[in-house]
């Protein structure tokens, strides 16, 4: 059975919003791309530099990047949560629930920071969070948890999120 024969679904509307990433953290991005290229010229590539490069290009596009040296990610720009605010505020004010999605930890973390600091309440599903369908439950029942926040690799699957009509990604 596919989704079109089971629900009865409103079609989606995709907004795309650019952000700029700040100067000090496009010219971080734009070095990490030299140094690829560099690598491609120089012959010696393997898969698993590749493949690391493009994670903390990705990375860095949500506000953070790691390295080899530390487990820790490195805050490098607000641009993203910056306008994430101002959708979350929007969503806030019309009293509607929004549901945000993201790929990496710290990237949910600064999330969860920025709505603690708001006073918002919020749902969380990330790795290690043992409590899921409660919650799901909590979002999709509580008026008073607006937010729901979803790291894709954990909750981009198999769980229902209705009380929301609006995704961020």
């Amino acid at each position: 059975a596919t989704k079109a024969e089971c629900l009865d679904l409103p079609s989606t509307t995709d907004i795309v919003r650019k952000v700029e990433l700040e100067p000090r953290a496009m010219k971080l991005y734009q070095s990490l791309i030299k140094e690829s290229y560099a690598e491609l010229a120089d012959g010696e590539v393997t898969i698993t530099n590749v493949l690391t490069k493009l994670l903390r290009l990705s990375q860095l596009t949500g506000g953070f990047i790691g390295s080899d040296e530390s487990s820790e990610a490195q805050p490098v720009s607000t641009a993203k949560l910056d306008v994430l605010e101002d959708i979350m505020d929007s969503a806030l004010e019309e009293g509607k629930k929004l549901v945000i999605i993201a790929r990496f930890v710290p990237e949910l973390d600064a999330i969860c920071r920025l709505l603690e600091k708001k006073r918002v309440n919020y749902s969380l599903i990330k790795g290690g969070v043992k409590d899921r369908d409660e919650q799901i439950t909590r979002f999709q029942n509580d008026p008073d948890v607006p937010i729901f926040i979803g790291q894709i690799a954990t909750a981009g699957l198999g769980i229902t999120l209705t009380a929301s009509s609006t995704m961020v990604f």
